[in-house]
């Protein structure tokens, strides 16, 4: 198709510049348009050029903050008195929490019995143990130690060369050897207190099972220092006579008819056996030794079930039919208090959480 075009020249108009500002007024909107979206591309621009700005003030704060500024790191513990907490410079900043399961005590083990008039007052231990004047004269030979199962040798020499802070030194520094093989801390140290030889054992982190004294040493020095085991026939477990070795139900259908009076009557003694009333008597005399030979000292008894409940009867004056009330493990810890004025106290009963 021809396009036909009129100028201004013949039709006297100029249609062209009309429709040119036709256009430019259609156009204007988006004019406006561009305008602002040049004018929004520019304020990205810039707040694009903000953020990061800012993203590398955070950066350099936090720089500033926990390597610079907090190179120097300060800890603090909520109970000072228990623990107590310090911080290196690359330790990271936070909070921590801190579980203290055991403190560690310093543990004291003493002599059960004096050692003569010659290490009492001031001691001179300087002395040679053949001129010391000990009730019990020390011998040559090897003395067993042992801790936590392990047995270890020491050696007591001459009595004639030998002093008797030699074999103290001597026996606290195998005993803090053999500590150390599993408890790096410990220390322990020897001293002549009130007439006994007490061992001081401190920095363990752990509890210990120590003895001192075995049936093949062939120096009496555990016995001699008052460190030996004491045996005590009347501690022994009751008598069962012909039910010895049976359970329960066996001794039962061995003699049902003794067996039930027996559980109700402590009189009543097993075939050949002894009765818990015979027990109570030798329990007792024990007692009553081991108090008179201790006066406001702890010891350490180490017994059968029979015994031990029959101990925690008499401090607790109760009737006999609490020996088949009470409960104890293989193990466990009782404690039980007797005063020089007869009374007594229960302390502690089946206490097993050490096992653990």
């Amino acid at each position: 198709m021809s396009t036909i075009q009129f100028g201004g020249v013949i039709s006297g108009l100029n249609t062209q510049g009309i429709i040119d500002a036709l256009v430019a007024v259609k156009k204007q909107p988006l004019t406006e348009l561009q305008s602002k979206e040049a004018d929004l591309t520019s304020q990205k621009a810039a707040y694009s050029q903000v953020g990061t700005a800012l993203d590398d003030l955070v950066t350099k704060v936090k720089l500033f903050t926990v390597t610079a500024a907090g190179a120097s790191r300060v800890a603090t513990s909520a109970d000072p008195t228990v623990f107590t907490a310090t911080a290196a410079t690359s330790t990271p900043v936070s909070q921590y929490q801190v579980s203290v399961d055991r403190l560690a005590t310093a543990t004291r083990a003493a002599s059960t019995t004096s050692m003569g008039a010659a290490v009492t007052g001031n001691v001179d231990t300087s002395l040679k143990l053949s001129n010391a004047n000990l009730a019990t004269p020390i011998t040559t030979g090897n003395m067993t130690l042992t801790v936590d199962g392990t047995a270890v040798q020491f050696a007591v020499g001459d009595p004639t060369t030998t002093s008797l802070q030699t074999v103290m030194d001597g026996l606290a520094g195998a005993l803090q050897s053999q500590l150390q093989m599993s408890d790096a801390g410990s220390t322990v140290s020897a001293a002549i207190v009130g007439g006994q030889l007490q061992l001081s054992i401190s920095g363990n982190a752990t509890g210990h099972d120590i003895s001192f004294g075995d049936i093949g040493d062939t120096s009496n020095a555990a016995k001699a220092l008052g460190l030996d085991v004491a045996v005590d026939e009347d501690l022994i477990e009751t008598d069962f006579g012909a039910w010895e070795g049976k359970t329960f139900l066996e001794a039962a259908q061995h003699d049902p008819d003794l067996h039930g009076r027996w559980l109700r009557d402590t009189t009543l003694r097993p075939p050949g056996g002894e009765s818990f009333d015979d027990v109570a008597h030798r329990i007792r005399r024990a007692q009553d030794r081991i108090v008179a030979a201790h006066p406001g000292e702890t010891v350490l008894v180490v017994s059968h079930v029979t015994p031990i409940k029959t101990l925690l009867r008499l401090a607790l004056d109760a009737g006999a039919s609490i020996l088949h009330r009470l409960h104890l493990d293989l193990a466990s810890l009782s404690i039980a208090e007797f005063y020089p004025d007869g009374g007594s106290s229960v302390r502690l009963v089946n206490q097993t959480s050490y096992l653990s």
